[in-house]
């Protein structure tokens, strides 16, 4: 079995925080370490507090950094952050197999005032393909990007017009950096202007995925050469709808007059509120971050006051997950503000006060239904 060496390690240690895109902090014996961040993708499932890293060492002279995070542990699967490294496990590992006849792999070719990171020429036929590397999977389900991807975008964009032209055939290959991975969906609750990009270009561009398989000693396999990619799900992003997790902190208690709820007190603490949107959640979701408005719902009281606020969308077509949210948001919470936001349904609130147990378990639970549950169809059983 063919194999490449991603990375080599010579340190391992505990994820801790992340300054900034570039930069990660991490515990290991030899100390506290300042590390390079090779991905600038969020990876809010990997790292957490308490993770294992790896790096590999680099003697540069110029260098800010002596080290490089090169993979994490994430549930006893090594990923690599092989954001660059994808085009070379593209080419070594994948390319070859889904081109047999190729007579020239090509790589960084410039078309007009693009480039791409492959022309690959075979008996009859010349094909640009876009590579996109991929490390969120959760449930089997393989997701890409994991943040707003302008040039992501563009790139499907541009092979669709090279395509439709007729001069060059185009694929995106996504490599996943995860062989549990069944399938793989466009990022419809990360980026939607990606995934409606997708779904035009769809019939135009090929979409191919395939997953690799790491070692702890930083060696790469092919583990599945064909994954499925489904862009159904596109649909919930071009229609513009879901329901979604605000995420809202106060760094200390007070007493707000939250409209006809009248006058209430709030602990210091992270709230999390559910709500929904059949269309517009995109608008909906900006307006709630906005504090500048005119207060209408009883979340636009407390956001007025917060000082800290984030929201997660979760893109669907299906219409009963806003009340099942705040139900499994219930499970992890500390306490509920009765009532709150929840005059038009029978749930006995939709904002919760998480501790920090809570805030732990609150992560999965987006993930749990943005892979899984917001994919159901509405005759789905449950």
């Amino acid at each position: 079995m063919n194999k490449i060496q991603l990375f080599r390690p010579s340190l391992r240690g505990k994820f801790l925080h992340r300054p900034n895109r570039f930069t990660i902090i991490a515990r290991t014996e030899s100390g506290e370490i300042r590390a390079h961040c090779p991905n600038p993708g969020r990876m809010r499932e990997l790292l957490v507090p308490g993770r294992e890293c790896f790096f590999e060492h680099y003697a540069e002279k110029n260098r800010k950094t002596a080290y490089s995070l090169a993979a994490v542990n994430y549930n006893g699967t090594i990923v690599p952050l092989f954001s660059a490294g994808a085009n070379r496990i593209a080419r070594e590992l994948i390319l070859p197999g889904l081109f047999p006849e190729a007579y020239e792999i090509r790589p960084e070719f410039t078309f007009g005032r693009s480039r791409f990171d492959f022309l690959i020429r075979s008996p009859g036929c010349e094909t640009l393909v876009e590579v996109k590397s991929c490390s969120l999977v959760e449930e089997g389900i393989a997701m890409f990007p994991d943040a707003p991807t302008i040039r992501g975008t563009r790139h499907v964009r541009e092979l669709a017009s090279i395509a439709a032209a007729g001069t060059y055939a185009a694929l995106v290959l996504f490599v996943i950096a995860n062989p549990s991975a069944r399938k793989l969906v466009p990022g419809i609750h990360t980026d939607p202007a990606f995934s409606a990009a997708v779904l035009e270009s769809r019939g135009i561009v090929e979409f191919r995925a395939a997953s690799i398989d790491c070692s702890v000693r930083g060696e790469a396999v092919l583990a599945k050469p064909e994954i499925p990619v489904d862009t159904g799900p596109c649909t919930a992003a071009k229609e513009d709808s879901g329901v979604y997790l605000l995420s809202v902190r106060l760094d200390y208690p007070r007493t707000l007059e939250i409209g006809a709820l009248g006058k209430l007190k709030f602990e210091k603490g992270t709230y999390v509120y559910t709500g929904s949107a059949r269309k517009n959640l995109e608008q909906r979701t900006a307006r709630h971050l906005r504090r500048r408005k005119r207060l209408h719902w009883h979340i636009d009281y407390l956001v007025k006051e917060a000082d800290y606020l984030e929201v997660f969308p979760v893109r669907s077509t299906k219409t009963d997950l806003e009340c099942r949210l705040a139900r499994d948001v219930a499970q992890i919470a500390e306490s509920s503000i009765t009532g709150f936001g929840s005059s038009d349904c029978r749930c006995p609130s939709h904002l919760y006060r998480l501790d920090a147990e809570g805030e732990k378990s609150l992560l999965p639970l987006l993930l749990h239904y943005r892979h899984s549950l917001a994919l159901e169809k509405e005759n789905d059983e449950h």
